[in-house]
C-alpha cells in the first residue's frame, strides 16, 4: 500500500553523521489541525537581585507602602486578593524587574573544529584505499573525540 503523504524520498549515502546509518531526506504532505492559542506563560521576576541588601530594603519598602494602601477585605471576598496581587505585581516589575531569557549555543567552537576535521577523514577513508585501516582507526578516534567533546559543556 503506497502513503499518500510521502512525495519524495532520497537517500543521500556520502553525508557524515557519525555512524552507519544514512541520511534520508523525504518531502511530506500533510493537514494541521488548528491548534487553539495558549495564554502566554507569566513573567518571572530576576529575584537574584534580592540578594543585594540595598535592593531588597528597597523593595520591602515599596510593598510596604503598597499594603498599607489596601483595606481590611470583607468576608468573602476575591476583590481583595486582586488587589493584593496587583501590589505584589507592580512591585516586583518596579524594582526587581524581569529575567531575560538568554539562548546559550548549544555546541562548542571547540566541537564544530572536530567535526569538520572528522569529515575530512571521512572523505580520505573513501578515496585512498591503500591505507585504508590506518586511517578507518584515525577516523573512529576522531569520532570518539566528536562524541565526548559534545557531551561536556564548554
Amino acid at each position: 500500500m503506497e502513503d499518500p503523504y510521502l512525495e519524495d524520498v532520497r537517500v543521500y549515502r556520502g553525508a557524515d553523521v557519525g555512524s552507519d546509518h544514512y541520511l534520508s531526506i523525504a518531502k511530506i504532505k500533510i493537514k494541521l489541525k488548528r491548534q487553539k492559542k495558549k495564554a502566554s506563560l507569566p513573567r518571572r521576576f530576576d529575584t537574584s537581585k534580592l540578594k543585594d541588601p540595598a535592593t531588597g530594603e528597597q523593595f520591602e519598602a515599596s510593598l510596604r507602602n503598597r499594603f498599607s494602601t489596601l483595606a481590611d477585605p470583607p468576608p468573602g471576598s476575591t476583590v481583595w486578593w486582586e488587589e493584593l496581587k496587583e501590589a505584589m505585581t507592580a512591585a516586583g516589575g518596579e524594582i526587581l524587574g524581569y529575567k531575560k531569557s538568554l539562548w546559550e549555543a548549544w555546541i562548542s567552537d571547540h566541537t564544530l573544529k572536530l567535526i569538520s576535521e572528522r569529515k575530512t577523514l571521512h572523505h580520505r577513508r573513501h578515496t585512498n584505499k591503500s591505507d585504508n585501516n590506518d586511517v578507518h582507526h584515525e577516523y573512529m578516534e576522531k569520532n570518539r573525540e566528536v562524541k565526548r567533546s559534545a557531551q561536556q559543556r564548554h
